[in-house]
Parts: structure tokens; sequence; C-alpha cells
């Protein structure tokens, strides 16, 4: 049921405005700069609340991410499906320097082989 549920989303719901969407969504580099710009100006413009809602934030997400969501990762030990089943489509931003201009260009769609890495 899981793997079948796999394909049918993974190969038959697809379209390439929803995989670019989706790359770039799921991509940091596109993140960076927004969430950059947004920190520096709250610590330089924002109020004594804004100043310690960033580094609430700032620490919790490094608890929960360096801490608790590594840990449990590594912990539980189950592979993503790309790594443990063939033919999984991966959807990435194409390849630029910088990676920020990837933003510009189509997604690219590899297919999974496990124990080799994703193919183009």
């Amino acid at each position: 049921m899981d793997q079948k549920l796999l394909f049918l989303i993974n190969r038959e719901w697809t379209s390439p405005a929803a995989d670019r969407l989706m790359a770039l969504v799921s991509s940091w580099d596109v993140w960076l700069p927004i969430a950059a710009i947004v920190i520096i100006t709250l610590l330089i413009r924002g109020s004594f609340k804004a100043r310690a809602f960033v580094v609430a934030v700032v620490i919790i997400v490094g608890i929960n991410d360096g801490l608790i969501s590594n840990s449990l990762k590594r912990l539980i030990g189950r592979p993503r499906p790309h790594q443990a089943v063939e033919g999984v489509r991966v959807v990435d931003l194409a390849k630029a320097k910088p990676r920020i201009l990837a933003i510009f260009s189509p997604a690219k769609v590899k297919l999974s082989r496990p124990g080799a890495g994703p193919v183009e």
C-alpha cells in the first residue's frame, strides 16, 4: 500500500510547475537570503520583543534540529524512499554558480538507484 501510494504521487501526479515549486520551496538556498534579511532587519530595527523572539527562535531551532531531530533520525535509521526504492523521482534545483541563480532555471529530475545514488 505504501509503495503504491508513493509511486502514484511520485510518478503519476506530476507536472513541471509542481516540480519547480517543490524544488524552490524545499531548497535552503532559496530561503537563506530571505531568512537572513528578516533576521538582520529584526535585530537592527526591531524592538526588544522582536530581538528576544529572534534569539528564542535560533535557540529552539538549534536544539530541535541539532539535538532532537538528528538524534532521532540516527536512532531510528529509516531510509528515505529515494534511498531504498529504485525509480523514485528526485526533484532538485539545477546546478548553478552561484546556487541562487538556479531559481531561474527548470527543476532537475533524477531517478533513484539505491546503492548507486540518483541518476539523471
